[in-house]
């Protein structure tokens, strides 16, 4: 075996801030580095919290003289976030605005028309969105394997599984009505495969099934994703309560998604079974949260009932809160609760669901990404429509950002939710997102503070963090 290399670095920062524990400033931090290598902009390496606070307290570690210093002055240093819910392969679609007026459905018929089927154009797509997670400082994900042409398809886990990023890819399918015996055939298949397919040395990617919501998956199917996973021991993930149309076809049967399942000829009548039964989304599959532990993504729809259920079912949600805007959800159900989830204890985490619901970039952030993850996949960059020298950083930083100033949310509280939260989503270990001394950690960001412009005493580095438009730096990936 080839011998290990360690080295002791300290990073001497104006501030560090993690949910945990970790928040002084002065601030610095302690790493015991091994088997380092370059990775664009960053170090990809094993990295193990040997201490974390004031530089007082960081000098008392007997590993501390003999460390190597790398001073970030002006920069907060925080734990690399999790992109809990996104869908890399279509990031070649780039920002669009959003057809009020065509509604959810139509922003799911200009999906269907331009989301990517071949392997290779679903390849760039993930790749460069992935480069667009790194420019954001997150280091893991759940990232939604969209099917291809209605089949369940790992072209997108197999792209990310060549990136160093941590997480889930979540393999999407859809079974309703009459294409219900179709879609068992091509689950099972696609679970044959995948056993047969080889992973990338090194990968820290898991795939896992996401049945993609009540109202295009029938409870039958539902069943038969939690039995496949748990016989695999795959994670599940599912859209749930998103929108309107979803509540109006799970409750009474109608609406625009059964339009469209009669116009596409996959209505059946016998589907009237399971729904127009006056339940809500999570009350429909809650039968199906309690036999298995699902994240459900979006629920911006809950009544106190739906809450309770997603607590006693122990049901991490994950928001997104840009979308919400975005598809203008707080018209339609009202404000988001997702505090009143995390007052019953339900980990909230959040996502930035695709590029098409983000504002256009100004700057192309993930250029240097972009090169270091192509060489590192062996490809040549296929083009996105929306680059143009110009990129989306696909950042929950943005997410948090928008609650802390939107809502007055505590910093510290909005940091756990795109960190500790978003690992407990996937299911990775949630110390990996933090300075806890003796975690082996997923990654370190920093973030630039403007001090002149938040002086006053009151603010603290993480309100600095939060008010601010700096970009996030990641400067170190675990391994």
């Amino acid at each position: 075996m080839p011998q290990r290399t360690t080295t002791i670095l300290r990073l001497n920062a104006l501030g560090i801030e993690d949910a945990l524990a970790a928040s002084a400033s002065p601030g610095s931090l302690l790493l015991e580095v091994s088997d380092a290598e370059a990775f664009g902009p960053a170090t990809l390496a094993g990295l193990k919290v040997l201490a974390a606070g004031s530089p007082a307290l960081v000098d008392r570690h007997p590993a501390a003289a003999r460390a190597q210093v790398r001073n970030l002055e002006g920069k907060v240093l925080i734990p690399a976030m999790v992109n809990a819910h996104t869908h890399l392969d279509l990031t070649h679609i780039g920002p669009r605005p959003f057809d009020r007026a065509s509604g959810f459905m139509g922003f799911v018929q200009t999906v269907r028309e331009h989301r990517h089927s071949d392997a290779g154009a679903i390849e760039a797509s993930v790749l460069e969105g992935a480069a667009r997670l790194l420019a954001g400082g997150v280091v893991a994900v759940g990232d939604i394997a969209g099917a291809v042409k209605g089949k369940p398809s790992d072209a997108a886990h197999r792209s990310l599984a060549k990136t160093p990023l941590w997480g889930v890819s979540f393999v999407e399918y859809f079974a309703i009505g009459a294409m219900e015996r179709a879609a068992c055939d091509w689950i099972e298949q696609f679970a044959g495969d995948f056993d047969n397919a080889e992973t990338p040395p090194g990968s820290r990617l898991r795939v896992g099934l996401q049945p993609h919501a009540p109202n295009t998956v029938s409870p039958a199917m539902y069943a038969m994703g939690v039995d496949l996973a748990r016989r695999r021991g795959w994670p599940l993930m599912t859209h749930l309560s998103e929108t309107a149309e979803e509540l109006e076809f799970v409750g009474q049967g109608l609406g625009p998604q059964r339009a469209f399942l009669e116009r596409m000829g996959l209505w059946e009548d016998r589907i009237l079974e399971d729904i127009g039964r006056g339940r809500t989304p999570v009350g429909h599959v809650g039968a199906i949260l309690d036999a298995a532990r699902f994240a459900a993504v979006h629920v911006n729809y809950a009544t106190d009932t739906d809450i309770e259920t997603l607590a006693l079912t122990e049901t991490p949600v994950v928001y997104c809160p840009r979308a919400s805007i975005y598809f203008e959800v707080d018209q339609q159900f009202g404000p988001h609760r997702y505090g009143d989830m995390m007052r019953a204890g339900i980990p909230v985490a959040l996502g930035t669901d695709s590029v098409i619901n983000l504002p256009g970039g100004k700057v192309d952030w993930a250029a240097p990404w972009r090169e270091a993850i192509t060489k590192r996949a062996g490809v040549v960059k296929g083009a996105s429509e929306d680059t143009d020298g110009q990129a989306t950083a696909m950042s929950v930083l943005d997410e948090m950002r928008t609650l802390y100033r939107r809502d007055a949310l505590d910093g510290a509280v909005v940091l756990g939710m795109g960190t500790m939260d978003g690992a407990r989503a996937l299911g990775l270990d949630p110390l990996a997102f933090t300075f806890k001394r003796g975690a082996s950690i997923a990654g370190v960001v920093a973030i630039e503070v403007d001090q002149k412009r938040w002086a006053a005493e009151h603010w603290r580095n993480i309100d600095r963090i939060m008010l601010g438009s700096e970009r996030p730096e990641l400067l170190y990936i675990g391994k």
